[in-house]
């Protein structure tokens, strides 16, 4: 059986753990000049990615202007793109100049939140709305558990709904600056595993 082996400095990003596994590759016949060519100061992104042996250049465009306009101020925004899909800043031009020649546009930011949402399923109606009133009544104890794996995800609250045999559990949270995609999860996988315990 083929032996894998790991990335050399797995989890460090130093410039001796990046040199390294530059070396690495090189040693192994790859060759990638351009990407370990980089201006980005590893220091400034460490808690960014793991393994980091460069960084590539991604072609930017402009697009805009596009008017924001609530009746009492007019600013115009841009937006710059970094994309390979051919026709898309295009795209974006055309809908901004569409917006604009309707008196631009405003907004009102509603909520800002991301979810998740297990379900668990039961032998019967019964258990299932006996398992709804547990949650709801040890709401807080899951909050506590949920905040333990993330320093920025805050568990708002949790929606239960029952459907026949199941409780979808949706934990709502607020992220902070990040989308949250990965820091959400965990939460709700700590929470998951305390609950099933």
């Amino acid at each position: 059986m083929k032996r894998y082996g790991n990335v050399p400095g797995r989890g460090l990003n130093t410039k001796a753990a990046i040199a390294y596994r530059l070396e690495y590759l090189t040693k192994n016949d790859k060759h990638i000049p351009l990407i370990a060519n980089s201006s980005i100061d590893s220091e400034t992104i460490k808690y960014n990615i793991e393994s980091l042996i460069g960084s590539v250049e991604i072609p930017v465009g402009l697009a805009g202007p596009l008017l924001f306009n609530d009746g009492n101020k007019e600013e115009d925004f841009f937006a710059v793109m970094g994309t390979l899909e051919g026709a898309l800043l295009a795209s974006v031009n055309r809908g901004s100049k569409a917006i604009n020649e309707s008196n631009g546009f405003n907004a009102k930011v509603l909520h800002q939140k991301m979810i998740r949402s297990p379900m668990f399923i039961f032998n019967n109606l019964n258990e299932a709305f006996i398992f709804k009133g547990w949650v709801e009544r040890h709401f807080v104890d899951i909050q506590i558990i949920a905040h333990q794996y993330s320093n920025h995800a805050k568990l708002q609250s949790i929606d239960t709904t029952v459907i026949g045999r199941t409780v979808h559990v949706t934990f709502i949270y607020t992220t902070g600056d990040a989308a949250g995609q990965n820091m959400t999860t965990s939460c709700t996988w700590q929470s998951v595993l305390w609950i099933e315990r």
